[in-house]
């Protein structure tokens, strides 16, 4: 049922605007709402936001474990082949020599004098390995040689430098926001020291 206009319904609209009931809103009524409205934004905003640097600092770091696990086994495999150990004249930043027994040279099947790995820090930063390729396979190639980075932004630091059967160590790895430090001891084959 439509009511017809009449002057006493008007006069109840100027008298109380805010219980009057029209169709639609005064802009004060849309002024509160904006504010309310603006500020859970915002508030929801913030909270998104800091989500984001949280997961981001996360996934770094997670990531700088897994590349030390990574590293971690690639140098113990290494220093697992090994027969003996040999270390710079600077003990805790100028890395270690692996030396690995005789084997046969994977690229034409001769057998090979034995051939030695190291481990070092470059000037830059990074961890290098200087010795034989590793092959798609995992295995060595006796008859190249090949000195590359292992790993950017990664410190080998050594924990001693006497003993020709084990070495200990730790690697510090560094990427934005932060770095992760691991340490490890690894030691070679049974065998003669020669």
């Amino acid at each position: 049922m439509i009511r017809p206009f009449t002057r006493s319904s008007s006069l109840c609209c100027q008298s109380r605007p805010l219980q009057c009931s029209k169709n639609g809103f005064t802009i004060l009524e849309l002024l509160i709402v904006c504010v309310i409205g603006g500020s859970m934004l915002v508030l929801a905003g913030s909270a998104i936001v800091s989500h984001i640097r949280t997961t981001t600092r996360q996934e770094a770091s997670q990531r700088l474990r897994d590349d030390f696990g990574r590293l971690t086994f690639l140098m113990e495999t290494e220093i697992g082949e090994g027969d003996a150990l040999t270390y710079g004249t600077t003990c805790s930043s100028s890395g270690f020599t692996i030396r690995l027994p005789r084997l046969p040279n994977l690229s034409n099947g001769t057998t090979a004098a034995s051939a030695t790995v190291r481990y070092y820090n470059d000037g830059n930063g990074n961890l290098r390995r200087v010795g034989p390729n590793i092959l798609s396979t995992g295995e060595l190639d006796f008859g190249t040689s090949q000195d590359l980075i292992v790993n950017e932004n990664t410190l080998l630091t050594l924990s001693n430098c006497d003993d020709p059967r084990k070495v200990s160590y730790s690697l510090t790895l560094t990427t934005p926001p932060g770095s992760y430090t691991g340490t490890s001891q690894s030691h070679v084959k049974a065998g003669e020291i020669n």
